[in-house]
C-alpha cells in the first residue's frame, strides 16, 4: 500500500456502537499490520475515543456537510489521494475511494427509518456505488444486496467481516455464573424495527416462564420512524437497561440463561457473537447473513412467526445438552473472525 492513503473519520464523531466500531477496530488492526495511513476528522470528533494512529482534522461543517464538502475539498488539496470510508458514504463524487456498504436495509425496508434518512440514502448511496473503485461489505448475504438491487458487479465487492472487540476475548471458555440469584433472557433491542421488539415482549410473555425475567439493552436513534416507537407495556418482569458499555454488556452476557436476537434484517450481527465469547447460548433469526455467520453455534426462529420464537427459547432454556452444544460451538465460532484477518481483506482490497 503507498504512502498517500487516508480514511473517513467521520465514525469518530459517533458513539461506538457497531459501524463506527467497525472502522475504529479496523484502523487499530491496520495500523497494527503497518500500514501508513491517515484519518481525517472533523472538528466534532467524540474525547471516548483513543486514538492511535494518526489524524488530522480539517473543515468545520458537520455530519453529510463535513463528508461531501470539507472532506472532499481536502482530498482535492492533497492531489486526489486514496481514501477509504469504513462507515457513511464518503464524498459521493470522489472516485479514488474504496466505500463500505454495511447493508442496503433503507432500500428494503424504508418504512423503519426517517424520511429523510431514506432520501439521502436512496438519493446517494447508489452514486456512491457507481463511483468508487470498490465496495466494502460485512457479508456475502449483503454483497448479494448489493449486486440485485444497485446491479453491481460482483468483482467491485469485497466482503471484510466483523469481529470482537477486545473486551469480549476471552483465552479459555467462560464459565456462566448464576449466583446473582436472578434468571433472565437477554435482549439487545431498540425501537429499530428491524430488532422486532414487540415480538420479543410477546413471546417473552407466551414463554410463561416463572422466575423468569427479559432484560433488553440498547439505545433509541433519530433516524428510525417514530411511529414505530413501542408502546409496549413494561412490567416488572421487564427490564430496560438502554445503553450499556462493553464492559457492563459482557458482564450481562455472561449470566444471561441465553441471548434472544430475533432481527429482521443484518449486514452480519455482531451481538450474538459477543454473547457466544460469554458462554451465553443464542437464538436468532433465520435471516441469511446470521446463518452465513453463524452456521450451527446458533438456535434459529422465524422471527416474524412469535411461536418459533417462543419454541426456539424453550427448547435452549429446558434442554441442557443443547445449550452445552451451543456454547461450545458459540465459542469455537468466536475465533473464526478477527480484525487481523478482516485488515488483510482490506489491503488485499487496495493492492
Amino acid at each position: 500500500m503507498g504512502n498517500d492513503i487516508y480514511i473517513n473519520g467521520r465514525f469518530l464523531s459517533q458513539p461506538m456502537t457497531g459501524i463506527p466500531r467497525f472502522g475504529y477496530e479496523l484502523c487499530r488492526a491496520l495500523l497494527a499490520a503497518g500500514v501508513d495511513f491517515t484519518v481525517v476528522v472533523p472538528a466534532d470528533i467524540l474525547p471516548a475515543y483513543d486514538l492511535p494512529f494518526k489524524t488530522i482534522q480539517y473543515g468545520k461543517l458537520k455530519s453529510h456537510l463535513w463528508e461531501q464538502i470539507d472532506l472532499f475539498l481536502f482530498l482535492k488539496s492533497r492531489h486526489n489521494p486514496l481514501l477509504i470510508s469504513f462507515s457513511g458514504l464518503g464524498p459521493v463524487f470522489y472516485k479514488n475511494h474504496i466505500a463500505t456498504i454495511h447493508d442496503l436495509v433503507f432500500i428494503r425496508h424504508p418504512q423503519w427509518f426517517s424520511k429523510m434518512y431514506c432520501l439521502i440514502y436512496k438519493i446517494l448511496t447508489p452514486i456512491v456505488v457507481r463511483n468508487a473503485k470498490k465496495i466494502i461489505t460485512v457479508s456475502n448475504a449483503s454483497k448479494q444486496e448489493i449486486i440485485t438491487l444497485l446491479k453491481t458487479n460482483p468483482d467491485k465487492i469485497t466482503v471484510v467481516y466483523n469481529a470482537l472487540s477486545d473486551t469480549f476475548l476471552h483465552q479459555s471458555p467462560p464459565k456462566p455464573d448464576q449466583s446473582s440469584g436472578e434468571k433472565y433472557i437477554l435482549a439487545l433491542s431498540s425501537i429499530n424495527p428491524r430488532k422486532n421488539f414487540l415480538r420479543i415482549i410477546r413471546a417473552f410473555r407466551e414463554l410463561n416462564m416463572p422466575g423468569m425475567k427479559l432484560y433488553v439493552a440498547g439505545a433509541t436513534s433519530g433516524v428510525f420512524n417514530p411511529e414505530n416507537a413501542c408502546n409496549q407495556i413494561i412490567t416488572d418482569d421487564v427490564r430496560i437497561l438502554g445503553h450499556l458499555n462493553d464492559r457492563e454488556l459482557s458482564d450481562y452476557y455472561r449470566h444471561a440463561q441465553l441471548l434472544i436476537f430475533p432481527s429482521l434484517h443484518e449486514g452480519f450481527g455482531v451481538p450474538p457473537l459477543e454473547a457466544q465469547a460469554n458462554g451465553c447460548p443464542v437464538v436468532v433469526s433465520d435471516i441469511p447473513a446470521l446463518k452465513e455467520i453463524y452456521g450451527d453455534s446458533v438456535a434459529y426462529c422465524n422471527p416474524c412467526d412469535v411461536s418459533s420464537i417462543v419454541s426456539q427459547m424453550k427448547n435452549v432454556l429446558e434442554d441442557e445438552a443443547l445449550r452445552n452444544d451451543l456454547i461450545r460451538k458459540g465459542y469455537k465460532k468466536t475465533h473464526q473472525y478477527s480484525w487481523t484477518k478482516s485488515a488483510q481483506k482490506v489491503v488485499d482490497c487496495v493492492m
